[in-house]
């Protein structure tokens, strides 16, 4: 089956003659050769076989079976909704994501971008549940991800950037809020070639670092502010259960769409996002000694209500209003279908 499928290329040149030439070899074996394999597994599942809707929030991604199965139901008119899963709202190749364009409806933490396809919900990560902080605790830092090798440009350029960011950062704060600091590692460092054990080491010894295992809840818990060195979920959690928050990272607002950036601006002018790392650390140590009044002014919950409203909305009812938003979906799904029959 692979050896038929072929794609012309003999009128074409350059990077497109390229990938033509390579397609072949490069779809996976799940959809080629071997799309009957899953579409057996995708029949012997105990899920249902006409569902009244599918909803899913990460499903999409990497799980194939979900995709199969889905694509079934679909393809006899089930109801089709994905979920916002991340900090994604604001980049313009959201339109374009695959888990947009495929959907029937996709709810989001609150916006809706002025495409009717989009049901502002709320922010599903932090529903019913509640975070604490200590106000004598310490410093957390959480950084990202070293890159994997999917894109295009040279992410481990990029990244190098990013950590030199890091060690600004600390490097700039006073001595006695830097032994308050703990540095929390990705998750996934230990499956990428960057050793940041032994950058962070090298640079400065003396930071405490934490590798990923402890839970997130438990090292906010223990501190009195939490810095978010990129454009993370972490920020949207944060604001949402109203945890004193600050952000730095580079590229300043270059990466969102221009409906989005007067939110952003005024976390800027409340001083929770920064400019530089230096600037973060300035802040930093400016409001240790009385976090509480500055993360309780005016200004400041002004600025995080009206940002949670539109990308991290907080519901109190999440199940009940879930419930309704989905119906509605679902009604006016079936009599979108019945209006087109």
């Amino acid at each position: 089956m692979r050896r038929k499928f072929t794609i012309n290329s003999e009128k074409h040149t350059g990077f497109e003659k390229f990938i033509r030439d390579i397609l072949p070899d490069m779809i996976p074996v799940c959809f080629l050769e071997g799309y009957s394999l899953l579409n057996q597994q995708v029949e012997s599942l105990p899920w249902p076989n006409k569902p009244k809707f599918i909803f899913t929030s990460s499903n999409f991604e990497t799980d194939e079976i979900f995709k199969a199965w889905s694509g079934l139901n679909v393809e006899q008119g089930v109801p089709y909704f994905t979920g916002q899963h991340g900090n994604y709202q604001a980049f313009s190749a959201l339109e374009t994501s695959p888990e947009v364009v495929s959907c029937d409806n996709f709810f989001t933490w609150g916006w809706s971008n002025g495409n009717i396809k989009n049901i502002p919900a709320f922010i599903f990560k932090i529903a019913n549940r509640s975070s604490k902080i200590k106000p004598n605790g310490g410093l957390l830092l959480i950084e990202y991800s070293p890159p994997n090798q999917t894109y295009l440009h040279d992410a481990f350029y990029e990244y190098g950037v990013y950590q030199e960011q890091q060690f600004r950062f600390v490097e700039a704060l006073p001595q006695k809020i830097q032994k308050e600091l703990t540095v929390r590692l990705s998750v996934g460092w230990r499956n990428y070639r960057w050793s940041p054990i032994k950058r962070w080491s090298d640079r400065i010894p003396s930071v405490l670092l934490e590798t990923g295992d402890a839970p997130m809840k438990s090292l906010i818990a223990k501190s009195r502010l939490v810095v978010h060195s990129y454009d993370s979920t972490g920020i949207l959690e944060g604001l949402g259960s109203n945890i004193p928050t600050l952000c730095f990272w580079d590229g300043g607002l270059d990466h969102l769409l221009p409906s989005v950036k007067p939110y952003y601006e005024r976390l800027r002018q409340a001083g929770i996002l920064a400019d530089t790392p230096e600037h973060a650390a300035k802040l930093v140590a400016h409001y240790w000694d009385n976090l509480d009044g500055w993360w309780s002014s005016e200004q400041v919950q002004s600025a995080r209500r009206q940002f949670c409203e539109e990308y991290a909305r907080v519901e109190k009812r999440p199940v009940w209003t879930m419930k309704r938003l989905l119906t509605t979906a679902v009604l006016n799904q079936n009599n979108l279908t019945k209006n087109n029959d």
